[in-house]
């Protein structure tokens, strides 16, 4: 197999974790294997997809399936699998069906390759799944690191933060509030500090990655909205 060597310098994306190789076909297993192993890819083999749930309770990496396996199929493995955004799946096909290809799409595949693929289009397929995969890590650990800033804020900070990143003045939050514009600003300063951003549009932004975690509470108080 011929591929771009450079492609090497990509691998360090996976941190460690392994590309799951599901085929039943050896020839094909053995092939796709040995490429992804030269790339010094983790690579684990499986001839079934009932072999692979059986020995990965959980997995995390990337999963390269054959659509069309015997016993459960690929598009049925990926269902079972739903709902794990720790494992991107990439199928190989030796059909170029496109109803097939649509629903595994759909279903949130990462790619898919028709047989015979080039082997550079597979090592390209697998580097783009590992970045997705660590794009999604980091992207968990900033959401995780604006949710921690979000509980060092008073409920009344809270509230003020709900009312500047609606465009309100200070004038009009102090209204709302109760309180003294002067106090208003000290709150406005504390949160930018607390929040570690320096201005209402990156504060919006940051509520709204607050807004996507499943521990957010909404500020409550100071009545409706204008």
């Amino acid at each position: 197999m011929q591929f771009d060597k450079s492609m090497r310098a990509m691998s360090p994306h996976n941190q460690g974790l392994p590309v799951y190789v599901v085929e039943d076909d050896p020839l094909m297993r053995d092939e796709v294997a040995g490429l992804l192993a030269e790339m010094t890819y983790t690579v684990r083999t499986f001839e079934s997809a009932d072999r692979f749930l059986e020995a990965e309770a959980s997995p995390y990496g990337v999963l390269v399936v054959d659509l069309r396996l015997k016993g459960m199929s690929g598009l049925m493995l990926q269902r079972q699998l739903a709902g794990r955004p720790q494992l991107e799946i990439i199928f190989i096909s030796g059909v170029a069906d496109v109803t097939d290809s649509v629903m595994a799409m759909k279903a949130g595949a990462h790619e898919f390759l028709v047989k015979p693929f080039r082997p550079q289009a597979l090592l390209d397929a697998v580097a783009s799944a590992f970045q997705k995969l660590e794009d999604d890590r980091l992207s968990g650990v900033e959401i995780e690191r604006v949710c921690r800033a979000y509980t060092t804020l008073t409920e009344t900070e809270r509230q003020i933060a709900a009312l500047l990143v609606h465009g309100l003045r200070n004038k009009q939050i102090a209204y709302l509030a109760d309180k003294a514009e002067n106090t208003v600003k000290v709150h406005r300063s504390r949160i930018m500090q607390k929040m570690g951003v320096t201005s209402v549009v990156e504060l919006s932004q940051h509520l709204k990655l607050i807004e996507s975690a499943q521990s957010f509470v909404p500020p409550t108080g100071f009545g409706d909205l204008p």
